[in-house]
């Protein structure tokens, strides 16, 4: 807060016609503004830290006293039961009561601003510059500012400047008209400051820039721009009457900048102290990084001015009202008499703006003839304009007249003076006209507005000059012109507002069509309304113009915001819609690239509005297919919570500010974009069906593989177990004949029995009859008998026996596996290593049982 230049507001200050009153708003984001607490990702600033916060502050209750009960009157403001805006004022004065609060909140602070003397600029390739008097001279403007949040956690930090331009005093001419081309261009420029289009960067600024990763350069750089306002405007502080001292002079952005620095210390050392969002410490941590970097840096977003390439300016747009009853005159025109309105084109004629077409267009061939770099609009130029001494010289020459009563209209002709009562000045006594002596330019005025005036000859405006008898027109044109007036002060006006309107400094060099194109107005917009006399507005796509020539409530608001309230209502909701928009747009854009990365199979683009997502949106499905459903519903989720949810919806009570409001959205894209989210919307819609269907195939196709896999599983095992039961039964066959053998090899060892039997006991003895000869009975021993048998048996024994070594050998072979894995566990057993059921019950990393030790030491 700069103390030294506020000034007191112990009264209260009238609004007065003559003076334009801008009120600049910068937006900052609601995610900007929890990151400067130190919140997290994400995180807002609720409507109840606010609201305490204005409460605990007398000079913001005070502010709000007298400024909400307009806004209320006029608009529905409630959201589930309250009110989520609050106005802050930016003073941290100690006041003791309410009183003082008001009068704290009412300080304003008195600048000067300087202006050059010379401005330049560039219109369709052509450059212009520009020298009326008076350009340089300095103007003194009041500033007030505050802050207002809004109901996502947003806020708006807002730079109230007016300055009373009706009338000046000039030390060697006294009281001056203010309505001249220096004033005109002065106020042209201050909406230049914001939104400098007609303008670029220095080719050099421009190529230094273009090497860099970010090929930009903003409004607060120290350095000069080459854009003539931003460069060339200057502004100090006034000191008070009778008070001397310096103060340092600043361009304008610069000064912005110094403003906002210390008023957001102040606002935010307060939101800390109203909830303690952070601890003390950590705040004050914190606190001093902010102060490091700069609140500026920290809270304003700076985002490219399209109509300068390779500028910035910060998120802002900026209302301008005009208290003028001057003005508002032109624009909405009255007849005096019926007291009816006139439409504007009566008031606009081609025929008037003719000659300032012709004007630039003779300079602008001069410029080409002489190779100059620039069209010079210069001191011969503005005093052509400001005179227009072609109509001085034709009065003196006679050149316009009123038709005598007797001669009919069609028999007029232009060389019988007979036919003719010249518009001259009447002497006393003339006994011609019993009128008193007026001047002849009133006299001119007075006709050309009653359509009385005719124009016998050709105005002596080009060179050589030509007698008066060869200018002699065909046939009289007759005049009915109701803006005339002396020195064709109408078309100046009309010329500047409706460049002013467009945000065209380039306002001498219009046509007709454009003028009238130009002070067109938004409201009222239909012969219904236009009987409605209490305002008229314009607006473009960054500012919003009014012109009143009185208003109740600009006199309250005049003192605590420099503007009306209800103007800024709408001008503030207009703001925070666009910029809510312009945000869910980026953001949507980013969802959406982001599902088509899933969708497609690709990797999301590694960008910061990316990674931030990533962040405040994770997404904790597996699969890509699952992973874009999830933030398809998270975009569907965002449309309501981020954005629907905060936006306003034309929350007027009234016609006049629902039209505006209505209209001011469609002009700065807000309808388009918010058509357009819609239809983003509506797609992914479409994409979320389209992934459902796909992910039911996909579920389908995966239960299907599932059973098949199942099926095969389990036809695996079944054919397993029938090998198994096939070797097992081959097996068993091999062993029941393994088996059977050993019955053979007894009965060979009967045989063999028998055949010793046959043979003999002793070697050489007689054999002994044995059972089977007895049984049979006709055997009689005999060795030969027996040795026979013994050969026989132990050839079949022998052979029997390798049959059987080669069946169990064959056996063994096939069932090596399971005697492998037999004697595998019997080793483990008598080593003591743990089984296979022991390492499915015993998970790595953990202690057996009984151990002792402690696996949390390993």
């Amino acid at each position: 807060m700069t103390a030294q230049a506020a000034r007191a507001a112990d009264t209260y200050e009238s609004a007065k016609s003559g003076t334009i009153y801008w009120t600049l708003s910068l937006y900052i984001e609601a995610d900007r503004a929890a990151a400067a607490l130190g919140l997290k990702p994400g995180a807002r600033i609720g409507p109840e830290t606010f609201r305490r916060m204005q409460r605990s502050h007398r000079p913001s209750l005070a502010l709000a006293n007298a400024i909400d009960p307009l806004m209320n009157d006029i608009a529905d403001r409630e959201t589930q039961g309250e009110v989520q805006e609050f106005l802050l004022a930016v003073t941290d004065e100690n006041v003791s009561d309410m009183d003082e609060a008001a009068a704290a909140a009412r300080r304003y602070d008195d600048l000067v601003f300087k202006m050059p003397k010379s401005i330049s600029w560039t219109t369709e390739g052509v450059r212009f510059e520009a020298s009326p008097p008076g350009l340089d001279r300095e103007r003194e403007v009041q500033l007030r500012r505050f802050w207002l949040s809004h109901n996502n956690g947003a806020l708006s930090y807002h730079l109230s400047f007016s300055h009373f331009y009706g009338a000046f005093e000039d030390e060697a001419r006294g009281a001056c008209s203010g309505y001249a081309p220096s004033t005109y261009y002065f106020l042209s420029l201050l909406q230049k400051l914001a939104a400098p289009k007609e303008y670029g960067l220095d080719a050099d600024i421009l190529e230094d820039i273009n090497r860099k990763a970010d090929p930009y350069i903003d409004v607060f750089d120290p350095e000069p721009l080459g854009i003539d306002p931003l460069d060339d405007i200057e502004v100090r502080y006034r000191p008070p009457k009778g008070e001397k001292g310096e103060h340092q002079v600043e361009r304008f952005w610069p000064f912005v900048r110094t403003m906002f620095e210390a008023d957001a210390e102040v606002l935010f050392d307060r939101l800390f102290r109203t909830d303690r969002l952070l601890p003390k410490d950590e705040a004050d941590r914190f606190t001093l990084k902010i102060k490091k970097g700069g609140y500026t840096d920290a809270l304003v977003e700076l985002v490219p001015f399209i109509e300068v390439p390779g500028l910035k300016v910060p998120k802002s747009r900026f209302m301008f009202m005009l208290h003028d009853e001057r003005f508002f005159e032109r624009l909405m025109p009255l007849d005096a008499d019926r007291k009816e309105s006139v439409s504007r084109k009566a008031m606009v004629r081609q025929d008037c703006y003719e000659p300032y077409e012709t004007r630039i267009g003779a300079l602008m061939d001069e410029a080409t003839r002489r190779r100059r770099r620039s069209v010079r609009l210069d001191e011969d130029y503005w005093t052509w304009v400001c005179t227009r001494p072609e109509y001085d010289a034709a009065l003196d020459e006679g050149a316009f007249a009123r038709a005598v009563p007797d001669v009919p209209t069609h028999d007029l002709r232009s060389d019988q003076d007979a036919h003719w009562s010249p518009i001259r000045r009447l002497e006393e006594g003339d006994e011609t006209d019993k009128r008193p002596a007026r001047d002849p330019l009133d006299e001119l005025v007075t006709a050309m507005r009653a359509g009385e005036c005719f124009q016998r000859y050709a105005f002596d405006d080009k060179a050589p000059s030509r007698p008066l008898a060869e200018r002699a027109l065909p046939a009289p044109v007759k005049h009915h012109i109701p803006a005339f007036e002396a020195h064709r002060a109408d078309c100046l006006d009309y010329l500047f507002l409706a460049g002013f309107n467009q945000n065209i400094i380039d306002f001498m060099n219009q046509d007709t069509s454009e003028i009238l194109d130009s002070i067109d107005p938004i409201y009222p917009d239909s012969s219904d309304q236009s009987s409605d006399r209490f305002f008229v507005r314009y607006a473009n796509h960054r500012a919003m113009i009014t012109y009143v020539p009185k208003s109740r409530s600009l006199e309250t608001g005049n003192d605590y915001i420099g503007a009306c309230p209800y103007a800024f209502l709408i001008h503030v909701l207009a703001l925070h819609n666009e910029f809510l928009a312009r945000s869910h747009e980026q953001k949507t854009m980013t969802r959406i690239e982001r599902i088509e990365a899933l969708i497609y199979g690709r990797t999301p683009p590694a960008t910061p509005a990316m990674a931030l997502l990533e962040q405040q949106e994770a997404l904790d499905e597996d699969d890509d297919l699952s992973r874009a459903e999830m933030a398809i519903n998270q975009a569907k989720l965002a449309e309501f919570s981020q954005y629907e949810r905060f936006r306003y919806a034309n929350p007027f009570r009234y016609e006049t500010e629902r039209d505006v409001f209505k209209t001011l959205e469609e002009l700065r894209g807000i309808s388009r974009k918010k058509e357009a989210l819609a239809l983003a919307i509506k797609s992914l819609e479409d994409h979320a069906s389209d992934l459902s269907r796909r992910q039911q195939v996909k579920l389908e196709e995966q239960r299907r593989t599932e059973e098949q896999a199942r099926k095969d599983r389990e036809d695996e095992a079944a054919r397993r177990q029938k090998a198994v039961d096939e070797d097992a039964a081959r097996r068993g066959l091999w062993l029941n004949i393994l088996l059977g053998m050993t019955g053979f090899f007894g009965a060979g060892q009967m045989f063999h029995w028998i055949g010793e039997k046959a043979a003999g006991p002793d070697a050489g003895g007689p054999p002994h009859p044995t059972a089977v000869a007895t049984l049979f009975g006709h055997l009689t021993p005999s060795v030969a008998v027996g040795n026979v048998i013994l050969a026989g048996t132990e050839i079949v024994m022998t052979l029997a026996l390798l049959l059987f070594l080669a069946m169990l050998g064959y056996i063994l072979w096939d069932a090596r596996g399971q005697i492998a894995g037999l004697f595998a566990g019997l080793w483990r057993k008598l080593r003591g290593a743990p089984t296979e059921a022991g390492r499915q019950k015993t998970k790595p990393g953990s202690t057996p049982v009984g151990t002792g030790l402690d696996s949390s030491k390993d």
